[in-house]
């Protein structure tokens, strides 16, 4: 919506940190990537922009100066997996390494919300987790190099924005647990050959891109009923490109 989107239709990302922060826990406690399944959205997200709506269509009737957001409810349970006695009694604060392909500033709400998970989860006060955040500022060029900084660090998680982020970190370590808040195709990505019980160091979430596009080809053609051609544009040089 910074762009001026008329509308946008997705998995609610927040939903997606606060989930990652809880897999975040259990890795810390002990229980490993492989028996934490990779998931779909719980919630997904409509977002209108009626200042860029009103802008296309001057007889609405609407101010141009919010933003409604509504939240459906998907199904979606849980797998929980227990974690070892001596994981759960951890004293030390651990170190999460986050790669993210957008700049900081734009993941401030999301980065709050997997904090402020964690919190709630008893990571506070000497057990705070010390988060490093590596940002490619909108070039996944860099993403590689970045995931390999980050894991000099020695962290003993890292978590991943998206599947970019996610198959760079893959490609530095197969080790260190990943959690990808938000990743297209596991499968197609190489990322595991399994989605109830992954394969590799990575878990996760998926984004249900290809799921959603024909509900959001539907949403656009409400808002502009007379369409005759539609575009769609995608980037075949980034990991989701190249998978789709």
């Amino acid at each position: 919506m910074l762009a001026g989107a008329v509308i946008a239709f997705g998995p609610s990302i927040i939903a997606n940190y606060r989930r990652a922060a809880d897999y975040v826990d259990r890795i810390l406690k002990g229980v490993r990537p492989a028996d934490l399944p990779i998931e779909q959205p719980t919630h997904v997200e409509l977002v209108v922009g009626l200042k860029a709506a009103a802008a296309d269509n001057p007889h609405s009737g609407r101010r141009g100066d919010r933003v409604i957001a509504r939240r459906t409810a998907l199904a979606g349970a849980v797998t929980l997996a227990a974690a070892s006695p001596a994981a759960a009694q951890r004293a030390t604060a651990p170190t999460i390494g986050m790669l993210i392909g957008s700049p900081e500033t734009n993941l401030r709400a999301e980065i709050a919300a997997f904090s402020a998970e964690l919190s709630a989860r008893g990571w506070t006060a000497a057990r705070t987790p010390r988060l490093v955040i590596a940002s490619g500022e909108d070039d996944p060029a860099r993403l590689p190099g970045l995931a390999r900084v980050l894991v000099a660090t020695s962290p003993d998680v890292l978590v991943a924005q998206l599947s970019e982020s996610g198959t760079a970190l893959v490609a530095a370590t197969s080790t260190i647990p990943i959690v990808l808040a938000a990743g297209s195709d596991f499968v197609a990505l190489g990322l595991t050959t399994s989605l109830a019980r992954p394969s590799r160091n990575v878990t996760g979430f998926s984004n249900l891109n290809d799921l959603l596009d024909g509900k959001r080809l539907d949403l656009l053609l409400q808002v502009a009923p007379g369409a005759i051609r539609v575009g769609y544009i995608w980037n075949p040089n980034t990991a989701c490109g190249r998978a789709t």
